[in-house]
């Protein structure tokens, strides 16, 4: 009788024990960091020390949060950042995007590989390019300003502004492919219908393709805005120099500098997912009709090219000129200054001094080396880890 019951236990297959243990390392890596966080926040006991584990828990951290004069300025610069650079960034990623994917313009592999060339830049060289170009003491606009008679710097990246114009540059990139890729999955018979009742261009894309386009540019948004709200480099380098403080900014003051305060750091922290969840509800609640949003097509689907006629070339012109001045200029200067022992203008003497020393103290830097391989390593092994999971 047990053998005869032991052939109707159902076996688990290699399958579903697959999925389990993948559902268990998710766990692992999203839950697990969280519940931490949220631990931490309500703990005064600093991380490993005696009582961390028991549940002695406390909002204390959270009142000094809010009663600390930083957090309002913090909040509300938080939410501008990550805003401006978020709108910015996705307003220029669906321009770039509809002229290369929708429209017959001249020149859009050019424009198209202009928009992602950002994906092989550090942040972080692109935020010291800027400070190249635009810092009041040294930086080329405001050196070319002074030339031209003004008596104060017109400039000045190490502003709020200042973040949001360099992170617009961070995240189109990432923002001019997902957009892309809406738009050449989009069914372009609403758009010939549009066109042949006699609307025009300017209409038909208003009143058609960004309504088609909405959930996939609420959804590039979102992405956007949770990105500049975690962002650090940005807020690090320029705004604790402007003395401009958003959250990430206020958890790394309170984590870096002797005596840290793991607690409202993690109160902080806190919060910064507190407005990422908000920003996930918008978006759900925005797409919610989702059915409102398909088309049903047949196997005749075939993209579109909107023809622009003669204003192609003028289309194409301001395109490249917008690529030029936020990704081209900054690209240079970082080239010039690499063969300069100190940074000044271009000049003749300037142009005499260029050299590749520095180069070659790269090159003879075993500190070079080492981070040269722990950068492949980790970059390697991190890529690797995120597609397998």
């Amino acid at each position: 009788m047990a053998q005869a019951c032991l052939l109707y236990v159902p076996t688990i297959s290699s399958s579903t024990r697959l999925l389990g243990w993948s559902f268990c390392f998710l766990i692992y890596q999203v839950v697990t960091p969280l519940a931490f966080l949220v631990w931490g926040s309500l703990k005064t006991v600093r991380p490993g020390a005696p009582g961390f584990l028991n549940f002695n828990l406390t909002v204390s951290n959270y009142v000094r949060a809010f009663s600390q004069g930083e957090f309002p300025a913090a909040l509300l610069n938080s939410l501008i950042y990550s805003a401006g650079a978020a709108v910015g960034a996705l307003l220029l990623a669906i321009v770039l995007a509809w002229i290369t994917e929708r429209t017959d313009t001249p020149g859009r592999s050019v424009i198209y590989g202009l928009s992602i060339v950002g994906l092989v830049i550090p942040g972080i060289l692109t935020v010291v390019s800027w400070i190249f170009l635009a810092s009041p003491n040294i930086g080329l606009l405001n050196s070319a300003a002074r030339a031209i008679g003004f008596a104060e710097p017109p400039f000045d990246i190490f502003t709020l502004g200042g973040m949001i114009w360099v992170s617009i540059w961070q995240y189109l990139p990432l923002a001019f492919l997902l957009m892309s890729a809406a738009f050449q999955s989009m069914d372009p018979s609403l758009e010939e219908a549009s066109a042949t009742s006699g609307h025009g261009v300017i209409r038909t894309t208003l009143r058609i393709t960004l309504p088609l386009a909405l959930p996939s540019i609420l959804a590039v948004l979102i992405l956007l805005l949770i990105t500049g709200l975690e962002a650090f480099e940005t807020p690090a380098l320029l705004g604790l120099s402007g003395k401009v403080l958003v959250f990430s900014t206020l958890v790394y003051l309170n984590t870096s500098f002797a005596p840290s305060d793991i607690g409202l750091a993690s109160a902080y922290a806190v919060f910064m997912l507190i407005l990422s969840i908000g920003f996930l509800y918008w978006y759900m609640h925005m797409t919610r009709r989702e059915r409102a949003f398909a088309t049903i097509t047949g196997k005749g689907f075939r993209p579109r090219r909107i023809r622009l006629g003669r204003w192609g070339i003028p289309v194409a012109a301001i395109a490249l000129l917008i690529l030029v001045i936020g990704v081209v200029v900054p690209l240079l200067v970082l080239l010039w200054a690499s063969f300069l022992r100190f940074f000044q203008p271009p000049s003749l003497a300037a142009i005499q001094s260029m050299k590749l020393v520095n180069y070659q103290r790269l090159l003879m830097s075993d500190t070079a080396r080492w981070a040269f391989w722990n950068s492949l390593i980790l970059g390697v092994a991190s890529a690797t880890t995120t597609v397998l999971s």
